[in-house]
C-alpha cells in the first residue's frame, strides 16, 4: 500500500496552542476565529477536533525583511466542511479550464480553486497539461484566503522537482482510474496516521490486497487496485470501521469478515 503524509494532531477545548516564543506570530486575519480564542495573551482551542496550522512569511511594511506567522484552524471530529489553507494537500475535479487556468472543486467553503494551467512539474508553454472537464487531480494548496473567497492551487512539488508532469511519477498529478469517495475530514486525516484504528486497518489490508491511496486534507479519498471489487473491499473496510466508531479493538474482526471476500 502507498500512501502520502500525516495528520495533525488532536486537541481539545481550552487546551492552549503553541505558536512560538512570540504569541504576536499568530496572523487573525487568516485563522479560524472559532477555533480559537485568546487568555491573558495565551492562544487556546476554542472546541476539540483536530489542530490545523500553517506557518508562513510575509514581508514587513518598514525594513523590506519578512515575518513569519501562522494561521490555525481547528476540524470537528463529525465535519463535512473544509477550510482550505496553504500547503493543504487536496483531491479536485476539473470544473473548467480556459487557456490561463483550470477552475477545480475541492469541496471548499470558499468555492472552487484556481489552478494555473502551468502550474504543473516541468510545465511549458508548449508542454503543458490539457485536462478535460471531469479530471481528477492531487494537488497542493498554495494560497487561501477567506476575506478574498479565493482559493489557488498547484502540482508542483516543491521538495521533488525532478518528475515531470507527464512521467506519471510527479507527487501531484492527475489521479487515473480507481475510485474516489468523500468521508469527514477527520476520517480522511486520521487514515494517514499510522497508529490510529484506521491507519492499522489500512495496513492489514495492504499486506493482503495490492492498492494505492491518496487522501485528502479535504476529506477525499481515492483508491486504486488491480480489481474493482478490491477497490470496493477497501471502502468497505474503512465504512465498517467509521460504522463501529473506528476502535483498536474492531480491526480483527472486520478483518475477519473480509476474509472471504479477499480470496
Amino acid at each position: 500500500m502507498d500512501s502520502l503524509l500525516s495528520s495533525p494532531p488532536v486537541i481539545r477545548a481550552g487546551d492552549p496552542i503553541s505558536t512560538g516564543p512570540d504569541s504576536s506570530r499568530l496572523l487573525n486575519g487568516s485563522s479560524n476565529q472559532a477555533s480559537i480564542r485568546v487568555d491573558s495573551q495565551q492562544i487556546l482551542a476554542g472546541k476539540t477536533g483536530y489542530l490545523h496550522t500553517t506557518t508562513f512569511t510575509i514581508p514587513k511594511k518598514n525594513n523590506g525583511g519578512v515575518q513569519t506567522q501562522m494561521a490555525i484552524d481547528i476540524v470537528p471530529f463529525a465535519s463535512n466542511r473544509y477550510l482550505p489553507q496553504e500547503n493543504d494537500m487536496v483531491i479536485g475535479t476539473v470544473l473548467q479550464k480556459n487557456f490561463e487556468f483550470y477552475l477545480v472543486d475541492i469541496n471548499s467553503s470558499l468555492g472552487p480553486a484556481m489552478l494555473p494551467a502551468l502550474a504543473f512539474q516541468g510545465a511549458t508553454k508548449t508542454n503543458k497539461p490539457q485536462y478535460p472537464e471531469g479530471t481528477l487531480l492531487f494537488c497542493r494548496v498554495t494560497k487561501a484566503d477567506p476575506n478574498a473567497g479565493r482559493v489557488e492551487l498547484s502540482c508542483i512539488d516543491l521538495l521533488d522537482n525532478k518528475k515531470s508532469w507527464n512521467t506519471g511519477e510527479a507527487t501531484f498529478k492527475e489521479l487515473k482510474g480507481g475510485l474516489v469517495k468523500d468521508f469527514p475530514i477527520a476520517v480522511g486525516r486520521q487514515m494517514l496516521v499510522e497508529s490510529s484504528p484506521l491507519g492499522t486497518l489500512l495496513e492489514r489490508l495492504g499486506a493482503t490486497v495490492q492498492y494505492e491511496l491518496v487522501v485528502g486534507y479535504n476529506g477525499r479519498v481515492w483508491v486504486r487496485a488491480e480489481s474493482a471489487s478490491q477497490v470496493v473491499l477497501v471502502f468497505q473496510a474503512v465504512e465498517r470501521l467509521v460504522e463501529m466508531q473506528c476502535k483498536v479493538e474492531s480491526v480483527e474482526f472486520i478483518m475477519e469478515q473480509l476474509a472471504p471476500k479477499r480470496k
